[in-house]
């Protein structure tokens, strides 16, 4: 009986020995691992997720070629320049809409992109024609100023800074106004966000 105990607690001895052996082979039993772009909790890790950016080995492979030699310039689905093309963006796991900087978007640029990013490209084109046309047809109501001298509001100019902000020029022939404005679509109709006169 005596031997019997002295055998069970070897056999707990050897098991528990086992398992702090196979946890220290495993390495990432109680970590962080990085999969597909994404921090993934393996058992019970004592330190917070990391804060640096999760790359899988695919995106690691993107980011070593890129050509920083020559600028080709994409926007990407964040609104951000990515001037050394699809690989500089695709390493920061981000889609391209179109090939330009951002805010230059026109019916050209759409059609110069890539299969990838044209339907997009051309998505967001109409987007921004729709977003122009709203702001013509409601300059009046939309301006913080009115017309003077029974003088009617016209736009003059639009500069796009991305696919929702921009500056519009407009005037009534009497008096000429600047604004920034912020805007976007809600249950898909154009929605202004802000719109602030910058200079008179």
């Amino acid at each position: 009986m005596k031997r019997m105990f002295i055998y069970f607690i070897i056999a707990i001895g050897v098991l528990f020995v086992a398992v702090i052996f196979f946890r220290i082979l495993s390495g990432d039993e109680d970590t962080w691992i990085c999969e597909n772009g994404i921090w993934i909790k393996h058992g019970n890790p004592t330190v917070q997720m990391p804060t640096q950016e999760c790359k899988s080995n695919e995106q690691k492979n993107i980011c070593s070629e890129i050509d920083r030699s020559l600028k080709n310039p994409v926007c990407g689905e964040d609104n951000k320049t990515y001037y050394y093309g699809e690989k500089e963006a695709m390493c920061s796991g981000i889609k391209v809409l179109y090939n330009a900087e951002c805010g230059k978007l026109n019916l050209s640029i759409c059609a110069m992109s890539n299969m990838s990013s044209r339907e997009e490209c051309q998505k967001l084109m109409e987007q921004r024609i729709a977003f122009e046309n709203f702001i013509k047809e409601n300059i009046s109501e939309i301006s913080p100023k009115k017309e003077v001298l029974g003088g009617k509001f016209y736009i003059t100019k639009f500069t796009w800074a991305d696919d929702n902000n921009g500056l519009v020029d407009y005037e009534d022939g009497h008096i000429a106004f600047k604004a920034k404005f912020n805007i976007s679509l809600e249950r898909n109709n154009p929605k202004i966000n802000f719109f602030e006169i910058i200079k008179e």
